[in-house]
Formats: C-alpha cells, sequence, structure tokens
C-alpha cells in the first residue's frame, strides 16, 4: 500500500501504544500503515459518517488486519466511550475550525490513558494551538513540517502535560506559525513561512491598485499578516534556523 508523505510522517511520529484512535479515519490508511508497522496492537477507526466508515472496513479487511480494528460511527471523539483506552489519537486532514470543534467537545480528560495528539489542521493553525493551551491539559512538544505534493503541511505533536506544569506562553505570531519546529524540518518550516510572506506581499501590492478607500480595512488586515509572518521569521533566526534562501 502506497501512501502519501503526509501520511507515512503522522505514522512516523505515533509513540508505540496498545490502542490508537484513528478519529476522521477516511480510508484508514494511518490505521492500517500503524498496524502493520506494530506501532499499535489495536485500532479504533472512527468517522462521521457510513461512507467512509465503510471503505475503512474494506481496506482494512484487504489489508488484513481488520481483527485488530474496530469501527465507530462517531463526530470526533465524543462517540467513543471513557473507557476505551485510547493512548494516541490521530486527528488529521480537516480544518482548523472542525478540528478545535472536536477539541473542545471531546471532554479529552476523561480519556485517562490518553497521552499523544497528532494534529494535523490544514488551517486555521492559530485556532488549535489556542483551543490546545485552553485545555490545560496537553502541551505541544514539537512540529513538523511536510511539503506534499505541492502543498505545505504542519503536524502537531501533542502531549499530556505533568502535574504541575505551568501553561506555556505563546505569542501571536506563535499561535500563528508554531514555536517548536522539529531541527529535521528547519528547511521546509523556513521555506514555507517565505512563501507565505511572499503570497502576503503580492495580495498587498494587488489591494494597492484598487480603490484605497474600499481596500482600506483589507490592507490593514494583511499588513497585520505581513508583521506576524516576519516576527516568525525573524524569531527563527534568533535561534540559529536562518538560511541564504530568505529574503531580505
Amino acid at each position: 500500500m502506497i501512501i502519501s508523505k503526509r501520511l507515512e510522517t503522522i505514522v512516523g511520529m505515533i509513540e508505540s501504544c496498545s490502542v490508537l484512535g484513528d478519529i476522521g479515519c477516511d480510508h484508514a490508511y494511518v490505521s492500517i500503515r500503524a498496524l502493520q508497522e506494530k506501532k499499535t496492537g489495536h485500532v479504533i477507526a472512527a468517522d462521521v459518517a457510513k461512507g467512509p466508515l465503510e471503505t475503512a472496513v474494506r481496506n482494512c479487511r484487504e489489508a488484513g488486519v481488520e481483527d485488530s480494528a474496530e469501527f465507530v460511527l462517531s463526530d470526533g471523539l465524543s462517540g467513543l466511550a471513557d473507557g476505551c483506552g485510547i493512548e494516541c489519537a490521530v486527528i488529521a486532514g480537516m480544518g482548523g475550525i472542525l478540528m478545535s470543534r472536536i477539541l473542545r467537545e471531546a471532554e479529552l480528560a476523561r480519556f485517562q490513558h490518553l497521552q499523544q495528539l497528532i494534529l494535523g489542521p490544514q488551517s486555521d493553525q492559530d485556532l488549535v494551538r489556542k483551543t490546545l493551551l485552553e485545555t490545560g491539559i496537553f502541551t505541544i512538544r514539537r512540529e513538523k513540517w511536510v511539503f506534499d505534493e505541492g502543498k505545505y503541511y504542519v503536524l502537531l505533536d501533542v502531549r499530556r502535560s505533568l502535574p504541575g506544569t505551568p501553561q506555556e506562553k505563546y505569542s501571536e505570531a506563535q499561535l500563528h506559525y508554531g514555536k517548536h519546529c522539529d531541527p529535521a524540518c528547519t528547511d521546509v518550516y523556513l521555506n514555507y513561512l517565505n512563501s507565505r510572506r511572499e503570497a502576503l506581499y503580492a495580495a498587498l501590492e494587488s489591494l494597492k491598485k484598487g480603490s484605497p478607500d474600499k481596500n482600506a480595512v483589507k490592507s490593514d488586515g494583511l499588513k497585520k499578516r505581513i508583521e506576524l509572518v516576519e516576527e516568525a521569521i525573524l524569531q527563527n533566526r534568533r535561534e540559529g534556523y536562518d538560511r541564504s534562501f530568505l529574503q531580505e
């Protein structure tokens, strides 16, 4: 079974666990590969729609891992029982607004064995990071950046905080662009920041060709977003991640 670089990276981030929750499992490729690579002995594959769940069942049967998987019709984690025993949950392939809602409604504290979350928000990453901080239960240990089929993806490796651990502080720029980039992904990460800066400047230049009065609010918004990405680039330069391909 051939899977994307993004999904391969997700599987590689999974710490060995007894029970893995594949939330929004879709085709269940992550579930299958995790079982094949002995990352886990049992998978709970959950999806909100019957169609994808039926596909997941079929794919697991064809891969010969059906006996090590159970399939649950669930909106996020809400349909999973408190005592299901999941130790790691993968939630990826959806927008950040939906992912944040899933995290808020999951009542994460009820999953006593849950030690790791692997999150792959495809938009609104700042909202996901903010939601995690607000739980007071989990913290982002590292972020992996992947360039796959012409797109940039961020994957958050989230762990349960130790009792008494103070809540980590994030600046606005860090909420939008992250704080704990895995050193192995530095080049991809800085390429992403640079591409975002270029896109924002291009959008700002395009606005200047229109009516100044009509575009004033949009222009201010773009300038604010440029400030944030510039701050993220500067922060990573301070941390020794500077690369010559970053534009001055």
